[in-house]
């Protein structure tokens, strides 16, 4: 493969792309650390954009770059602080644009706390971008377009001079004859770890304090038993 190109193994009717960048926004506090499948968010969002096959990964941090670092030291990424990550979203993006190393002709900006986010979605919405047509390829979802999206080289400028808390939100809206939007429904659920059953003690005997004689039934099947946790 050349130098610069990149293909994400095993995705159909995948073929080799100009280098592409992720953009990783995870200088919102705390979120970004919650856990997702037994790892921080951050680290789960890193671990998917690296196996969307883009060229480089730039995570951009803001009061918690310490941590984050530290939960990310393992992985082929670099974690840049952003200064003025109070501002939101915008002063995130222009961190991580001005801090690319790679030259892409395309970057996919992507938040660390949507993971359900796959690697397959971020590189087909670099692939949209690097076909030349388009300049920038949003996420659809819950009527809107949002992040992921992936920028053409020609917007890095207007990236570089983005203000306030929207992000590129104006930047997807004023570019509408330019902008494709792919589909990813669930873009924007929430993180949950699955439940975690809670521990049944049986008892065998008298009733326990807690329960009235009446309702005490030793044979009962589990979901009507006495649950201590």
């Amino acid at each position: 493969m050349a130098a610069g190109h990149a293909r994400i193994s095993g995705l159909k009717g995948a073929r080799e792309l100009p280098g592409f960048a992720v953009v990783l926004l995870a200088a919102g506090g705390s979120p970004g650390l919650l856990t997702y499948q037994g790892r921080p968010l951050v680290e789960h969002a890193a671990r998917t954009a690296l196996a969307s096959g883009a060229a480089e990964v730039v995570v951009v941090a803001g009061g918690n770059d310490a941590e984050i670092r530290e939960r990310l030291k393992r992985l082929p990424v670099r974690v840049v602080r952003n200064s003025e990550w109070a501002e939101g979203l915008s002063s995130s993006i222009r961190t991580g644009v001005a801090r690319l190393r790679s030259d892409p002709e395309c970057v996919v900006v992507a938040l660390a706390d949507q993971p359900r986010i796959t690697p397959a979605h971020l590189w087909s919405l670099a692939e949209r971008v690097l076909a030349g047509e388009i300049e920038i390829a949003a996420s659809a979802y819950e009527g809107i377009l949002g992040a992921p999206a992936a920028f053409s080289r020609s917007v890095f400028p207007k990236l570089l001079a983005l203000r306030g808390e929207a992000g590129a939100r104006h930047l997807i809206r004023s570019a509408a004859t330019h902008v494709e939007a792919i589909s990813f429904a669930r873009a924007n659920e929430p993180a949950r770890e699955p439940e975690k059953p809670r521990p049944i003690f049986l008892y065998v005997g008298p009733p326990p304090a807690f329960c009235p004689a009446a309702a005490w039934n030793p044979r009962a099947p589990p979901g009507d038993l006495p649950i201590a946790v």
